[in-house]
């Protein structure tokens, strides 16, 4: 319920994604115990399709919510396409920093949407007949913030104490009652019950004020899910472009965070991981978000939080428990909606800045303080609160990229581009580190040694690290502590070979892996120096291990050795 409202959607169709969800990715999903549903990652997503000053403000709310079943059926369509290519292992590409980023950015995003709990509609039925029945229908630009003074000032106060009571119980029921008993009465029901007792036993009998509750912002009339093809209008040029844009975000947002998911609950059960398994629920996400698209919900992904309660505490290691919340869930759509009607808004609000709490990493802030802070100020820090860990530049810069483009653009945008960043930095210093040692191996024959990969971001160095003019009549170049990592590489070789080659000067390459010379036999015509050297020519290839007399291996030489093993 409280991440439809995230998303500017009913209630109904939060509850029935967390239906459809649960219940499919239960039965065929790629682990048992996982609990999939309407989530706040796709939630940070779907607001701006919903929104009043989205890409689609032109068009009407109905219109809009068409188009975002369309958006949530092409997800489930591209996810499943993932799953069924393997495209999980996709996700391993994905850095630590930006997932804190990642992680830090939905955290943001959900925190701002509860602004609209402090917001009122502030038109009353009875003055007009076109006035709103509900807290949704106002549109956005007419909408006005509680006042803390005035004659509203009670509503607005007794809200903010059912955020306090809420995060109070959060905070302290754990704490205070056994890990049993938590079992059957989490500490966000029990903040609920609370609050919902506390607003219509208090607020209204006792002090005659009432605050806003889900049934007086969103009409809330349970039934069974209905079959219903989106119909998006035609009337319009760039409708289907933004379902595409949001399709594709929606997919990769929904399957970081199920695949998050999966390996943590991995974890806890100390299950080897598996990219099968990893597939496997890409498809059971995508199907159960194409069928949330034909049935009125606004889809979801795989709750990390509810998961690994699920597994670590109350024990799930079958499909039965998923299946069984996605099937009761839709008992309490059907049977209990006027019970959902009467909780506060207030305590719903609550219960997210609980969420926000702990979905922000805030180890962000001492990674970020050896960057930001003058050094006399740190070491003053660090004696009161202990050394600070100490992190990359480049890594402390794309954690505030990713959690920044998440917030203004999308969650996938900055997981996207923070990765793309990073990778740019790790190919820059890898090429900032290259070295190419220089010796010989008996009289006329010098011997090159790169001690690290071969790849675009160093090609150029390893270049100009040949003197074929100099050189005596024979050279060398020592693969074996090195590797090729790419088409430029190949390229390298076969320019530094055809220099060889116009002096008329043999060269050779030798301690190349059986990978890399199958790679460089592959290469096509294009490098003709490095194709001649596999038929016997001036220049060839060998896998041999050369024994180059005046290297001596140093601590560092071995270290980067290491380096490059690893990279090969």
């Amino acid at each position: 319920v409280a991440f439809s409202f995230v998303a500017g959607v009913p209630p109904l169709v939060g509850l029935y994604s967390t239906f459809f969800l649960g219940f499919i990715t239960a039965v065929i999903g790629g682990k048992e115990g996982m609990i999939s549903g309407a989530a706040g990652a796709m939630a940070v997503v779907i607001k701006d399709l919903m929104a009043d000053s989205g890409p689609l403000s032109d068009y009407s709310k109905g219109d809009r919510f068409n188009h975002l079943l369309m958006t949530v059926l092409v997800c489930g369509i591209l996810q499943t396409l993932c799953g069924l290519f393997q495209l999980a292992k996709l996700v391993k590409l994905i850095s630590k920093p930006c997932m804190v980023g990642f992680m830090n950015g939905l955290g943001i995003v959900i925190f701002y949407a509860q602004f609209g709990a402090f917001k009122k509609c502030p038109y009353a039925k009875a003055t007009a007949p076109s006035s709103p029945d509900y807290f949704s229908d106002c549109k956005e630009n007419e909408r006005r913030w509680m006042e803390l003074g005035g004659e509203d000032a009670a509503k607005t106060w007794l809200t903010l104490l059912l955020v306090a009571f809420t995060m109070a119980i959060m905070v302290g029921w754990p704490k205070v009652i056994p890990q049993k008993y938590q079992r059957l009465l989490p500490s966000s029901l029990v903040a609920i019950i609370f609050g919902t007792l506390w607003e219509h036993y208090v607020n209204r009998e006792g002090f005659g004020v009432s605050t806003r509750t889900v049934g007086g912002t969103e009409q809330l009339k349970g039934a069974f899910p209905r079959y219903h093809l989106p119909q998006v209008p035609s009337n319009g040029n760039g409708e289907w472009g933004v379902i595409f844009q949001y399709g594709i975000s929606l997919t990769f947002v929904g399957l970081i965070e199920s695949v998050m998911t999966l390996q943590a609950c991995d974890e806890i059960t100390e299950t080897l991981p598996s990219v099968f398994r990893s597939n496997q629920e890409c498809v059971a996400q995508g199907v159960a978000n194409a069928v949330s698209g034909l049935f009125g919900a606004m889809g979801g992904d795989a709750m990390i939080g509810q998961s690994t309660i699920n597994i670590s505490v109350n024990g799930a290691r079958g499909r039965l428990s998923g299946a069984t919340a996605g099937i009761l869930m839709l008992f309490f759509v059907v049977a209990l909606s006027p019970v959902i009607s009467t909780v506060p808004i207030g305590t719903l609000t609550g219960v997210l800045f609980m969420v926000v709490l702990s979905t922000f990493n805030w180890q962000t802030f001492p990674m970020l303080a050896s960057h930001v802070l003058p050094e006399s100020l740190l070491k003053c820090v660090e004696r009161v609160a202990g050394p600070l860990p100490r992190i990359p530049k480049a890594d402390a810069f794309v954690i505030v990229l990713t959690t920044v483009l998440a917030v203004y653009f999308n969650l996938a945008v900055g997981v996207v581009v923070g990765t793309v960043v990073l990778s740019t930095f790790d190919a820059w210093n890898r090429g900032a580190r290259f070295q190419v040692v220089k010796g010989t191996n008996g009289p006329g024959c010098v011997v090159y040694q790169p001690l690290q990969p071969l790849f675009f971001g160093t090609s150029k160095d390893f270049a100009r690290a040949f003197t074929p003019g100099a050189d005596p009549q024979k050279c060398v170049v020592d693969l074996s502590r090195s590797a090729v990592a790419d088409y430029t590489a190949v390229d390298a070789l076969a320019d530094v070979a055809a220099r060889y080659e116009k002096v008329e000067k043999s060269f050779e390459i030798i301690g190349v892996s059986a990978d890399d010379k199958k790679f460089i036999q592959l290469a096509g015509p294009a490098v003709k120096g490095a194709a001649d050297a596999l038929d016997g020519g001036v220049t060839r290839v060998s896998s041999k291990t050369a024994l180059v007399d005046d290297i001596e291996a140093n601590p560092k030489d071995v270290e980067l050795r290491q380096r490059a093993g690893s990279h090969s």
